[in-house]
């Protein structure tokens, strides 16, 4: 795969006017099309080393050639960075580091249900967190061997399979 032109491009519509009425762009929360710096190939190793699992290769010549993170579908692309000086996954408050687990192989093949959202207005409020979380670990546990990609809106996110026999599947 080769990502020829690629960050030119990104770096080109960042500059474009009208850019912050495309979904996800528009800052403060989205990713305005800038892109974190690329990581050196020490880097990549120092982060699969740490998260136990060597990256598909489109993502892992994406990260070495484009960006860590940033400009991408939705509200951007989520990536790599140093948090006091160790490698952590920099997503979100729902996918973030705590949630990413890449030592275990990702064990679906075909689509797999998961429980819907329940309907949080038939449930007493002083339930609703132990709710929330039953809801969170049930994706966590389902979803474990991926790194979200990108949050697309209303709770959905684009997931990268990582280990497993689809891995490099988006």
């Amino acid at each position: 795969m080769t990502w020829d032109g690629v960050r030119a491009r990104v770096e080109r519509l960042a500059r474009h006017g009208g850019t912050a009425a495309v979904f996800g762009a528009a800052p403060p929360q989205g990713h305005g099309f800038r892109l974190e710096p690329v990581l050196p190939e020490h880097d990549v190793v120092a982060i699969e080393e740490r998260f136990g699992a060597r990256l598909p290769p489109a993502y892992r010549s994406f990260v070495l050639e484009v960006g860590a993170f940033g400009a991408g579908p939705g509200y951007g692309l989520f990536g790599f960075r140093r948090v006091d000086g160790q490698w952590e996954f920099a997503g979100d408050r729902h996918r973030g580091a705590e949630r990413v687990d890449l030592r275990v192989e990702f064990a679906h093949r075909t689509p797999f249900p998961l429980t819907l959202e329940p309907d949080f207005s038939q449930v007493p409020r002083a339930e609703w967190a132990g709710l929330q979380l039953r809801c969170d670990a049930e994706v966590e546990a389902a979803t474990r061997g991926t790194l979200p990609l990108c949050h697309t809106g209303c709770g959905r996110y684009d997931l990268l399979v990582v280990t497993g026999p689809d891995r490099g599947a988006v």
